[in-house]
């Protein structure tokens, strides 16, 4: 999985690959850890390979694609990346996971 600018994280990188190969992608993920370890970089690339059109086997985005350019402008409207360095707390991650268990009609 040669992912621009991510060093390091080949066997996490690995996983992922087996899980979206077997098909089991979870609906979200969170990624800690110490500050400027890449985890955001990780994140974003993995959420683009996943939304990707013309994804290959190895979740390598064609960064072509309209889901492509809307994931790296920050516009995509399925990705919603909480990844910036500031703590929000439990509350906030409660109201998150309310957030996502909520019934779509």
């Amino acid at each position: 999985m040669p992912w621009d600018g991510i060093l390091g994280h080949d066997l996490i990188a690995k996983q992922f690959a087996s899980a979206e190969a077997a098909g089991r992608i979870a609906g979200s993920y969170l990624f800690i850890g110490q500050e400027g370890v890449g985890k955001a970089t990780f994140a974003r690339s993995l959420i683009m390979a996943l939304a990707c059109q013309h994804s290959t086997d190895q979740l390598e985005a064609c960064r072509k694609c309209v889901s492509c350019v809307q994931a790296l402008a920050g516009t995509h409207p399925d990705i919603d990346c909480t990844c910036e360095n500031f703590i929000h707390g439990i509350p906030y991650a409660m109201h998150l996971v309310e957030l996502c268990s909520e019934k779509i009609d």
